[in-house]
């Protein structure tokens, strides 16, 4: 499953939690397991269960599978998803790719440029250091009645800085095709936001009444809502 330690030859593949039928096991163990991986292991697949990982300096590219685990993929530019379960992803140095999937999710992307995408559940996405970007690719991502957390907001209002990345939502699902949001617009197809505390609200409508249907809360502190532009998004 890995490189004892001190050793430093090249593990490619790792598939935790499997046992029997060889080097690659037949029989899926619930787990919960507890791997490090060493020298240039770029590929790892979980268990069932609760599983731990801890990677490389390389570009690894960590799947946990089902179950509560706890991901981090060191230095390197690694893509980490945690598919079911309540999953802690770390992405460390370099410019990681984290998804959550379903679970009420915790990314953190650390230093570098990274993309996180919470996915179904109530997810909080911590960017860290660099230009990161925050992606929801469904209304039911971020619903208002479980809404996901964004834990400080780099750069807002700057052209350099996080962005928040809703392309992938169709605005007006009445219009044929994929349409954009209008920034600060309460209109069907419209994202505005709003100050509740210290956090700023976006929210998005998507049908004809004047209700959100989706919406993010970004703990920003002392940044006012009035900070953020269009340029804050990719929209």
């Amino acid at each position: 499953m890995s490189n004892p330690v001190g050793q430093t030859g090249p593990v490619h593949d790792v598939v935790a939690g499997l046992m029997g039928g060889g080097p690659n096991g037949t029989k899926a163990d619930p787990g919960p397991i507890t791997t490090k991986v060493w020298g240039e292991a770029h590929n790892v697949t979980g268990s069932t269960g609760a599983d731990t990982y801890v990677g490389t300096s390389y570009a690894d590219t960590v799947r946990g599978n089902g179950g509560n685990d706890t991901l981090t993929g060191g230095n390197g530019n690694d893509t980490i998803q945690g598919d079911g379960g309540n999953d802690r992803i770390f992405g460390g140095t370099g410019n990681d790719r984290l998804l959550g999937n379903a679970g009420t999710d915790s990314l953190e992307g650390s230093a570098g440029n990274d993309t996180l995408t919470g996915g179904a559940g109530s997810d909080t996405l911590v960017g860290g250091a660099g230009n990161d970007v925050f992606v929801f690719t469904a209304v039911s991502d971020s619903a208002p009645s479980a809404r996901d957390v964004i834990r400080g907001f780099d750069g807002a209002g700057a052209a350099a800085g996080d962005k928040i990345d809703l392309s992938a939502i169709d605005a007006n699902p009445n219009v044929a095709g994929n349409q954009a949001f209008t920034f600060n617009s309460k209109a069907i197809g419209g994202i505005w936001l709003t100050q509740s505390g210290t956090e700023t609200i976006v929210n998005a409508n998507l049908d004809s009444d004047a209700a959100a249907e989706f919406a993010i809360r970004i703990l920003d502190d002392a940044v006012a809502h009035t900070k953020y532009t269009a340029a804050d998004f990719i929209l």
